[in-house]
């Protein structure tokens, strides 16, 4: 099915925006079709690539209020994993020597362990008073 002339330009727009902003995934995407087996066809036809301006700074890779969002969404899923581990186990118990009993202990420890990094964690990063 041909694509309207619309549907083309917009097209065209994401690319330009894709090369100007990021030339590192054009590369890859160079590099990943030479290792294309022969008898496959080209998606598309390349195109130039736009430079960016050189007076813009790059975007920061790795910003801190990126690297505290993933953190604290990391500690909450550990969280969720050993408050399930302790109580599927301690559901699965069966005495005081059973395997139930000790993935409610790795649970156990594991809960307590996290909870003390995300409350260390969430007062690192508290307002201070100046």
């Amino acid at each position: 099915m041909p694509l309207s002339e619309d549907e083309k330009s917009r097209l065209d727009e994401i690319e330009a925006h894709v090369r100007a902003t990021d030339p590192d995934f054009v590369q890859r995407l160079r590099t990943g079709a030479a290792f294309r087996h022969p008898s496959m066809a080209p998606l598309v036809e390349p195109a130039h690539v736009v430079e960016p301006p050189r007076d813009v700074a790059p975007a920061p890779v790795d910003d801190p209020e990126r690297r505290y969002h993933r953190r604290l969404i990391l500690l909450s899923c550990l969280l969720f994993v050993s408050v399930s581990l302790l109580s599927n186990g301690l559901s699965a118990a069966h005495g005081l020597i059973s395997l139930g009993t000790m993935v409610a202990i790795v649970g156990g420890v594991l809960t307590g362990w996290t909870t003390l990094l995300l409350v260390r964690f969430r007062q690192g990063y508290r307002a201070r008073p100046a």
